[in-house]
């Protein structure tokens, strides 16, 4: 009896959430159904139904931010992985959480290549391996945490400069000042809007693509430069060999007329 009741206690929850027909709840919203538990579920209800809505804006809201011609047009599949081109900014993504990693990574596949992992570890093997242009990354995770990822990814020289962006649930200037004192380049706290995620992840990127862009010019000034140097030196080289073989000559017609004396042709 007691298993038909509870049975029928959640059918009833079902219809009233999914909005069946039902007589009794016609015309009623989740929380006139049942008030007395509205309390427990309601938060999570509302939370999941904001990150829904975050992410349909956020879909638009990325392909306005990112130019055509980078868009790969990606699915939303979490399971299908389709090779990104190469002009497509890579983030690597640290969430131990899973329905936040996937939530994150829905939010950036749009418009970016991500790789996510679920501990610092994997993060840091990851990067080291194949550095991306930016790593977004929660503080709490196992095994190696965000401070600590973050420390090492800024101990090693290939790895030092690329953009971090920390995740946390702890507010305050402390926590912030922690994150940003450690290297990390930017700080969200959580929750977080869609908007404002794809804005800090946009800015930092473009920051390091230009910094990138920079350096290979400055690479390539160096390699004129020093391709100049050489020709000089050369040059230099030459004309000392000329001079020399110039100063040698004059030498020999000065012996040749002092051997054959004074007034003689």
């Amino acid at each position: 009896m007691l298993a038909q009741s509870k049975s029928s206690e959640a059918s009833s929850v079902r219809n009233c959430l999914a909005g069946d027909k039902h007589p009794k709840f016609i015309g009623q919203s989740a929380r006139e159904c049942f008030p007395e538990i509205w309390h427990i579920i309601g938060p999570y209800i509302e939370e999941a139904l904001r990150w829904l809505a975050d992410a349909s804006e956020a879909a638009g809201l990325a392909k306005a931010m990112v130019p055509s011609s980078q868009t790969n047009g990606e699915s939303d599949d979490m399971s299908a992985h389709h090779p990104a081109s190469r002009s497509t900014p890579r983030i690597l993504l640290a969430v131990a959480e899973g329905d936040m990693r996937q939530y994150v990574q829905r939010l950036l596949t749009s418009s970016y290549e991500v790789v996510p992992v679920a501990d610092g570890e994997a993060a840091l093997a990851a990067a080291c391996q194949n550095p991306p242009d930016l790593v977004l990354t929660d503080v709490m995770m196992p095994r190696l945490d965000g401070l600590g990822l973050l420390r090492r990814l800024r101990s090693e020289p290939h790895t030092r400069a690329i953009p971090v962006i920390m995740l946390s649930a702890r507010a305050g200037e402390e926590a912030q000042v922690e994150g940003l004192e450690a290297g990390a380049d930017d700080y969200l706290i959580k929750p977080f809007s869609a908007r404002e995620l794809l804005a800090r992840v946009q800015n930092l990127v473009m920051v390091k693509r230009m910094r990138d862009a920079l350096q290979r010019e400055l690479a390539s000034h160096d390699e004129d430069l020093s391709h100049l140097t050489q020709e000089l030196i050369t040059s230099r080289q030459t004309l000392q060999r000329s001079a020399a073989a110039q100063q040698r000559s004059e030498r020999r017609w000065r012996h040749r007329g002092a051997a054959r004396g004074p007034g003689r042709p």
